[in-house]
């Protein structure tokens, strides 16, 4: 019995010192939004809007921190990819939806929602990094980056995607939203 009790206060009196050790902490998140950044360090290039089309390319911005300026340009490059990923997604969804709008029941179905995702997921690949730049923020790296792609690369990265379904190419790629995003 004695062995029990000085066991239970042996676990308390740990989780004391645990919690006495372990402080409440802020947590940062290692993608800032580019509308977030407020620093005099900020490229001349880094566009803080954080998506733009302009002339003959979708182009996205992302920053990202870490304790290694490699490691916060990596970062800031995914994010800036995954930004141009998820605003042309959501563009291309609005062409899907005025399409829709029309009565054509084919961009509704299943495998014509599945073939867009499969083929708008790869703009993530297909994206170039055109800038890139780390800052050192006292002791702390701020990279910065921007991702770009092409009109008539994404134009063509869908098609293929498209590759085998004609009639939901021609139905897809004949929409009046779809000519604003690649030409």
């Amino acid at each position: 019995m004695k062995l029990r009790n000085i066991a239970f206060v042996s676990l308390i009196g740990l989780y004391g010192v645990i919690s006495a050790c372990s402080g409440s902490q802020t947590v940062a998140t290692n993608s800032t939004p580019a509308e977030e950044i407020v620093t005099s360090n900020v490229p001349s290039w880094f566009n803080v809007e954080g998506f733009v089309t302009e002339g003959l390319q979708h182009t996205s911005s992302a920053s990202a921190i870490s304790a290694s300026s490699a490691t916060a340009i990596e970062k800031a490059s995914a994010s800036a990819r995954n930004r141009l990923e998820a605003e042309l997604g959501v563009r291309l969804e609005a062409v899907r939806a005025q399409i829709a709008e029309t009565g054509n029941a084919d961009v509704s179905k299943t495998d014509f929602l599945i073939i867009l995702r499969n083929a708008h997921a790869q703009i993530v690949e297909a994206a170039t990094i055109t800038n890139s730049e780390a800052v050192d923020e006292e002791g702390v790296f701020r990279g910065f980056a921007t991702a770009s792609i092409a009109k008539t690369d994404l134009a063509a990265l869908l098609e293929k995607g498209f590759t085998g379904h004609p009639r939901y190419w021609g139905t897809f790629s004949g929409a009046p939203g779809f000519a604003t995003l690649v030409n």
